[in-house]
């Protein structure tokens, strides 16, 4: 889990509870997409 969202997680508890209410493979899903490496793409 990304550091960040562990961290937001421990702060929010209601955002603690909706996350821990999903399945695992959606919780899976949502923490690939959070720690996914951002692109800039310079032009």
């Amino acid at each position: 889990m990304p550091e960040e969202l562990g961290e937001l997680l421990q702060m929010d508890d209601k955002a603690n509870d909706l996350f821990h209410a999903l399945t695992a493979g959606k919780q899976r899903n949502l923490l690939f997409i959070v720690g996914k490496p951002k692109h800039l793409t310079l032009v």
